[in-house]
């Protein structure tokens, strides 16, 4: 199985040709975002993972297991957001206050919360590779 290959099977699976259009088969690079940055996203991990030589179903296992904890973290995203929602709902409740604030204090609490979660993941890559 060819890099090319497996963009092949990955571009039939998504609209529009968009995994095709982030992928130079000549070079076997990712190219330039083509408007649609997930549909990079995929070429890049797709990239990342190929390892010329391996057997078929090894770069399929590989190729899978990338895109199946990709989906798994962008579902974890959708359902907080989804919680962040369903908190819009209940009256007086700390989330939904946050959440629909504009004052200074509210914001810098949630940029200072935004730094410590970057930098505490910045750590975890340095410490974890």
């Amino acid at each position: 199985m060819t890099l090319q290959d497996l963009i092949a099977i990955a571009n039939e699976a998504y609209p529009d040709d968009m995994i095709a259009l982030n992928f130079n088969p000549y070079t076997c690079t990712v190219r330039r975002p083509k408007g649609d940055h997930l549909a990079h996203f995929i070429v890049r991990e797709l990239i990342s993972t190929f390892e010329e030589g391996l057997a078929t179903s090894i770069q399929l296992t590989k190729a899978i297991r990338a895109v199946h904890t990709a989906a798994g973290e962008i579902e974890s995203v959708e359902k907080h957001l989804q919680y962040a929602l369903s908190m819009l709902d209940i009256p007086n409740n700390e989330v939904a206050l946050h959440l629909t604030s504009e004052s200074e204090p509210i914001n810098k609490l949630l940029e200072n919360r935004l730094k410590e979660t970057s930098s505490a993941h910045i750590t975890e890559r340095i410490t974890h590779p």
